[in-house]
């Protein structure tokens, strides 16, 4: 009875925090990178790696996936999902409501009656989802609890079990939208200020990691190396990262949008807008755009159209059937700076002294 009176939207929040594996917690004083006197030492717990004796610690991290998925249904859903617990705690904390530890032992007590049901008596719920899952589950329930006595207290309701979801989902819909939510810029540390004050984006991120796979975060993770190495590479060459060559980048990809034939009318710049959810200028001002550019740059100091052509001799076949037919150099010259980039970003990785945590 009292399991199903649970918010949809927590129970949501439960299964979709049980993914990733646990990174440790960043304290606020820990320095976002610095050089460690061994580079293959252990991680220390604020590390998520460390390259060439840099540590990148996990606010780093965080707000690298915060960055990347601002706007886009992963970093939406983290983002409300954390607003409305703020919401929810302060909202309670004036009114002088608390759950206590007899209310959540209720519930999970009657959730695990419904899994030892399921198994026919062989597992609990410990058992069935294992102990962190169990802790997550339990702090899903103290919010969905709390929220139900809280919209019960304010409708003047005889009982939280009078609650029903249509009067849970109106709450949270007024309250959101009383909170005044304001996007900040993506460079910026805070990601949303609203009426009950701020997030930042190290803390959406950090929501974000529970969301994504593990597969997920150990990608990211790589991408946020790859662009630590091939800065440390560019400053090595004295590669700079200039407006002009930032705006060549943007030709060359405009270049390559309208060369195909099923984008006719379609720019560059709606691609961003459509996909990435943010303006050309906020992806100008990116770190992975400005490691692309400066990843070029380090290609054009070091291959000339000699060498590419001859590469492209040398893979003709690999690059045709890639193309899709037969083609010369100037038509597959894209293909072949594309190879040759992938190429260098992945010499650079493995040329790196890299400890990772995942």
């Amino acid at each position: 009875m009292i399991a199903s009176l649970l918010a949809p939207w927590l129970l949501t929040l439960f299964a979709l925090t049980q993914t990733a594996p646990p990174v440790a917690t960043s304290p606020a004083t820990a320095p976002s990178a610095q050089q460690a006197p061994d580079p293959d030492a252990p991680l220390q717990d604020h590390e998520v790696a460390r390259v060439d004796g840099v540590s990148i610690s996990a606010d780093t991290f965080y707000r690298y996936l915060s960055l990347i998925y601002a706007r886009l249904p992963e970093g939406n859903q983290a983002l409300d999902q954390l607003l409305l617990e703020e919401i929810l705690q302060q909202r309670a904390t004036a009114s002088g409501i608390t759950v206590n530890e007899a209310e959540i032992d209720e519930v999970f007590a009657e959730l695990d009656s419904r899994a030892r049901e399921a198994t026919d008596g062989a597992q609990g719920l410990v058992d069935s989802v294992g102990a962190e899952k169990a802790e997550a589950l339990r702090h899903g329930v103290s919010l969905a609890t709390l929220h139900r006595k809280l919209v019960a207290h304010e409708l003047g309701l005889a009982s939280p079990a009078d609650a029903d979801d249509s009067m849970l989902q109106s709450w949270l819909d007024r309250a959101f939208e009383t909170a005044a939510v304001e996007e900040a810029p993506l460079a910026d540390a805070i990601a949303v200020t609203w009426a009950g004050g701020s997030l930042s984006r190290a803390t959406v991120g950090a929501r974000i990691a529970q969301i994504l796979t593990p597969a997920d975060l150990t990608g990211l993770l790589t991408e946020l190396l790859g662009i630590h190495v091939i800065r440390h590479r560019a400053a090595v060459m004295g590669v700079e990262l200039t407006p002009e060559a930032a705006a060549d980048e943007l030709l060359e990809r405009q270049r390559q949008v309208s060369s195909n034939p099923d984008s006719a009318g379609v720019t560059y710049a709606d691609i961003v807008a459509q996909v990435y959810q943010r303006s050309t200028a906020e992806l100008v001002a990116s770190p992975k755009f400005g490691a692309e550019v400066l990843l070029r740059l380090m290609v054009d100091i070091e291959w000339d159209d000699a060498s590419l052509a001859s590469l492209f001799e040398a893979e003709r076949s690999q690059f045709q059937e890639q193309l899709g037919g037969p083609v010369e150099f100037e038509q597959a010259r894209f293909a072949v700076i594309k190879k040759v980039r992938q190429g260098m970003y992945l010499q650079l990785l493995a040329a790196s002294r890299i400890v990772r945590r995942f």
